[in-house]
């Protein structure tokens, strides 16, 4: 997917021209990719997708000492970070493929491509999955509480959703209606790829899932009305309410009775997803072969809100 991005144009760039088709490979992930794919695109970023090119040796780099390209073929990422104004070339035996504009070298640009093979089959994609997750994980602790943070929490959680139902739900939005009376934070489609998903539209009809995002601890019963609000037409009967709070269990006489409230009174169910329970969901996709974690704790979440919650008596009296 990152390699035919490059198809059809020129074989030599500059890192800001790579760093822009990257930048479209990750708006552009296809709804029909393998679910580690998608997350991996989505933790890798720009840098990391460029310096998985060049560790492959698809992409080398121009070194201004010799006035030559090197290119890697060792599967270890670079330890330099690229500069935007560094020139690289697509490896010459690509050229064909990709029907780049440049079909031959000449034979003073042939003598400018140094090929540096130590090939030690070994992925640094690990690594850098691992240390993009504990990244985003450490940021929201340094976010301050309240309206100081609320606009630096609500970037976080746009971030961390993206990436932990990066094969879920697509054209996830920060305020895609804005300009709107009822302004919804966080606005994603249902792709339904999933057994979960499939599950939220089939008993919930949510093909927009709606993340309200509020930066304090404890919410109250104007918080979980707003979410209630916001759910009709296309968001169904459900919405996250993204809180501070120390866990994602509800707590009697106060989350509970307002989760029934809205369950019983309004026919809707608002989940509280708090960014600690988030950051759990991303350590859950440090290793690869757990990218079907994600689904099968959201699952589990929902069993206990439809087993447990909602068949306890609420301390409330409802209020039709």
């Amino acid at each position: 997917m990152a390699i035919n991005a490059f198809a059809n144009g020129e074989p030599e760039m500059k890192v800001k021209d790579a760093t822009e088709i990257m930048e479209g490979v990750i708006q552009r992930i296809k709804e029909n990719i393998p679910s580690e794919i998608a997350t991996d695109i989505r933790l890798l970023e720009v840098s990391g997708l460029l310096q998985g090119l060049y560790s492959v040796g698809f992409l080398g780099v121009h070194e201004d000492a010799s006035s030559t390209f090197s290119f890697c073929h060792d599967g270890r990422t670079p330890d330099k970070a690229f500069d935007i104004e560094e020139r690289l070339l697509i490896h010459p035996c690509y050229w064909l493929g990709l029907n780049l504009s440049r079909n031959a070298l000449k034979p003073e640009e042939a003598e400018q491509i140094t090929d540096e093979y130590d090939i030690k089959v070994e992925s640094a994609t690990p690594e850098i999955r691992s240390s993009r997750i504990g990244r985003i994980v450490s940021q929201v602790n340094d976010i301050p509480l309240g309206r100081d943070g609320e606009n630096e929490f609500e970037n976080w959680c746009l971030d961390a959703l993206s990436i932990i139902f990066a094969s879920h739900l697509s054209n996830i939005e920060r305020h895609p209606n804005g300009m709107a009376v009822q302004r919804r934070d966080i606005v994603a489609r249902n792709r339904e790829s999933s057994e979960f998903w499939k599950r939220i539209h089939r008993d919930y009809h949510a093909r927009q899932v709606i993340f309200e995002v509020k930066n304090f601890a404890e919410p109250g019963p104007s918080e979980y009305r707003q979410v209630q609000s916001y759910l009709t037409g296309p968001y169904g009967k459900l919405g996250f309410l993204i809180t501070r709070d120390s866990d994602e269990n509800l707590r009697a006489g106060k989350d509970l009775d307002w989760v029934k409230e809205m369950h019983t009174a309004h026919n809707v169910l608002v989940i509280k997803f708090p960014a600690k329970y988030i950051c759990k969901l991303l350590q859950k996709l440090r290793s690869p072969e757990k990218h079907d974690a994600v689904d099968h704790n959201m699952g589990a979440l929902f069993d206990t809100y439809e087993r447990n919650y909602l068949s306890i008596k609420s301390t409330r009296t409802s209020k039709r």
